[in-house]
């Protein structure tokens, strides 16, 4: 006796990367939170700590570029997507950035691939 279904196809998808004429594409990486961290030190040191998400299997990090104009920070996170199929796993990612320069008392603000947090020293 045979077990079974006769004529059975079992078809497998593999989705994301589904668009094989542009290897690859950058981007920047989906943030979800951004939290501010003041050292109680002397110099004063100020960090971030950056929580998002890679979407699928063929993205990955890319460059990060920080600049400061005043007492506004920006920083900008890219991704990078190789071409070819891809699982759909979301990854999550979370970097700490050491923010560059002085900070004497006042207000700053801090944009994270255009996430505002504000903040305060002294």
């Amino acid at each position: 006796m045979r077990y079974g279904w006769p004529g059975l196809v079992l078809t497998l998808t593999l989705g994301g990367c589904d668009n094989l004429s542009s290897p690859s594409a950058d981007g920047l990486l989906p943030i979800d939170d951004v939290a501010v961290h003041i050292a109680d030190s002397s110099p004063v040191q100020v960090s971030a700590q950056v929580v998002g998400a890679l979407p699928d299997g063929c993205t990955s990090l890319g460059e990060m570029t920080q600049t400061r104009v005043g007492q506004t920070f920006h920083i900008v996170i890219t991704t990078r997507r190789s071409g070819g199929y891809c699982v759909q796993v979301v990854e999550a990612v979370e970097k700490w950035i050491s923010l560059k320069g002085s900070f004497p008392p006042g207000d700053y603000q801090l944009q994270v691939n255009g996430l505002v947090r504000r903040f305060r020293v002294g």
